[in-house]
């Protein structure tokens, strides 16, 4: 261990992260309240954290905004644990989700923060804001002239400063990107100009077997959006739009409200058409039948900074109903006197909004987060990007090549970033300014989307999976993942062949079995069935099988490994196998 990770480990411990009990193995990347026990924290020696406190020192004249991190939740053993937890409910969608992560039951992080603190510290004339259960914390305002009483009391282990949006995630216009030719007689949906962004994941091929996302829920946090728009109407008409929260107004209206800037529901409906929309001729997302949870979180006015702790209520509020992903696409880096995170803050440990991020994990949750749009230098990720355990999306051009902007790792801590990519420029989109306007645009924004829908119909194929083999099988697929980097990370993701979970399907000597039967001696067993199964992908219904390559018979190969491997060729040798010569078909190749 280096000198200076040596001295970050000596002050985390000093700001109190480290816990009175800790489970043998526990990992600092997860958060420790992931457990169904009574939890203290040791008060820090010093108040603030210490790589950020300066920006409330340089506030001093007037007031702060600060998470206040608790040392309890006045609860101190299993009996107190017992008692508390058995007031908390959680829904029925979470817990199965949960289920899958071992752990579905109520946990400390779901236990409320202790009233009488927050309001021992509004008494002493702070201004509440919002308060996090899976942080212990709450969030307010104050005069700066108030913080060393706050911090010096019993019950207060920290105090860190409420950080802002970076300003680094705007909305890229731009045309149309050109891509590969796509044959529409292949594909069971009329994508319109959005076939080329689901086509350089592989999205295709998973919708032409029936995967649409539907039953698996996806959480947006964003800006708002325009919920009348077509490429949102089946959504609505079908009942899959679940719940809706604007955590700035505290309401229930996820659109454009009175005092809103003109602008403010613009990134939102992009984001939600690139994940999950569905509109014949203009665009589909790939999780176009999930069920959709809307997070207004994100004030895009000057005058109003966006910042964390909307975007961490509304990731507590998300998982209690029970999603499944989510998505987001912004970062947070500034404080209100204009300093902010430093690089040597991305480490996964430090940014209060990255250790909210730390906990979709261990509560089942896939989360997708944009890697920034402050490339092409290396560092230039912003929290949560920084975060364990998650999905940080990089953006690519249609011929794959890395875009320009997109943000690049490595972490503090020497992990690669982005995870993954996805088209992040000239996307088709639909766009906030009509219910039937679509265009084009790009940034790291909506190549995470992408992502999330993809992982959504991994889930939907794969209900059983926890979040980390979701995350596994589209990083072990994609297309860099021999020699991931800190540009392309794992690189662009291939849906079709996550669904499949990484391993290869031609086992031999099963090649031809389309059906999987296996009913017959090696190198027979291929029948009538896997005859009718090629001759309807080819001329019928023109549905792929479920493992192509198995289809593939003489290995030809293709312009495309979904689509356009399969041929008479290979309808010729299964035919001479079954009827003339009998002769076992080649190997796997």
């Amino acid at each position: 261990m280096t000198t200076g990770t040596s001295i970050r480990w000596i002050t985390a411990i000093a700001a109190g992260l480290i816990l009175t009990s800790i489970l043998p193995g526990k990992s600092f990347a997860a958060n420790p309240g992931l457990v169904d026990q009574a939890i203290t924290r040791v008060k820090a020696p010093i108040f603030m954290f210490e790589n950020v406190d300066q920006s409330l020192v340089n506030n001093k004249a007037g007031t702060v905004k600060v998470w206040v991190f608790f040392t309890d939740k006045g609860v101190f053993n299993k009996t107190d644990f017992d008692n508390e937890a058995a007031s908390v409910h959680l829904s029925d969608r979470a817990l199965k989700r949960r289920a899958k992560a071992g752990r579905d039951k109520v946990l400390f992080v779901d236990l409320p923060v202790v009233k009488q603190y927050v309001q021992d510290i509004e008494g002493r004339g702070a201004h509440y804001r919002r308060t996090s259960r899976w942080l212990n914390a709450a969030s307010f305002s104050m005069p700066f002239e108030l913080l060393q009483e706050i911090g010096s009391l019993p019950f207060v282990a920290e105090l860190r400063p409420l950080a802002g949006f970076s300003g680094s995630q705007p909305v890229e216009s731009g045309p149309r990107e050109e891509s590969s030719p796509q044959t529409g007689s292949s594909f069971a949906l009329d994508y319109g100009e959005s076939s080329g962004q689901l086509g350089q994941i592989n999205v295709p091929a998973v919708h032409n077997l029936g995967l649409t996302g539907a039953g698996v829920t996806l959480a947006i946090m964003d800006t708002g959006y325009r919920k009348s728009h077509s490429a949102f109407a089946a959504h609505y008409a079908a009942g899959r739009v679940l719940a809706e929260w604007d955590f700035i107004n505290d309401d229930n209206d996820v659109g454009y409200e009175d005092g809103d800037p003109l602008t403010q529901w613009n990134h939102g409906t992009s984001c939600w058409s690139l994940s999950a929309g569905q509109a014949d001729g203009q665009i589909y997302g790939p999780a176009y039948q999930a069920n959709i949870i809307l997070c207004k979180t994100e004030d895009i006015s000057s005058e109003t900074p966006v910042e964390e702790d909307n975007w961490v209520a509304a990731m507590e509020w998300a998982d209690s109903i029970g999603t499944d992903v989510i998505t987001t696409s912004l970062g947070y880096m500034t404080f209100d006197d204009g300093s902010g995170y430093a690089y040597q803050d991305m480490d996964g440990l430090t940014a209060t909004i990255t250790l909210a991020a730390n906990t979709c994990d261990g509560l089942g949750i896939v989360f997708c987060n944009s890697i920034g749009n402050d490339g092409p230098g290396l560092a230039t990720l912003s929290a949560p990007a920084d975060a364990f355990d998650i999905l940080a999306v990089g953006a690519v051009f249609s011929n794959g090549s890395i875009v320009e902007f997109s943000s690049r790792g490595p972490t503090y801590d020497g992990r690669i970033k982005p995870e993954v990519c996805a088209q992040g420029s000239g996307c088709r989109i639909a766009q906030a300014n009509g219910d039937d306007s679509y265009g084009y645009g790009g940034g790291t924004s909506f190549s995470t989307p992408l992502v999330a829908g993809a992982a959504c119909l991994i889930i939907e194929a794969h209900p059983d999976w926890t979040a980390a083999e979701v995350r596994e099988a589209l990083k072990s697929t994609a297309n860099n993942a021999i020699s991931p980097n800190n540009d392309y990370g794992w690189g662009i993701i291939d849906t079709y062949q996550a669904m499949l979970g990484g391993e290869p399907c031609c086992i031999p000597p099963t090649l031809g079995d389309l059906d999987q039967s296996g009913e017959m001696p090696p190198g027979y067993n291929v029948d009538g069935t896997d005859l009718t199964m090629m001759i309807d992908m080819l001329f019928i219904t023109l549905q792929p099988v479920i493992c192509l390559e198995e289809a593939d018979l003489d290995g030809s190969g293709g312009t495309d490994p979904q689509i356009f491997d399969i041929d008479g060729d290979d309808l010729s040798l299964m035919i001479d196998h079954l009827f003339i010569t009998y002769q076992s078909l080649p190997g796997c190749p």
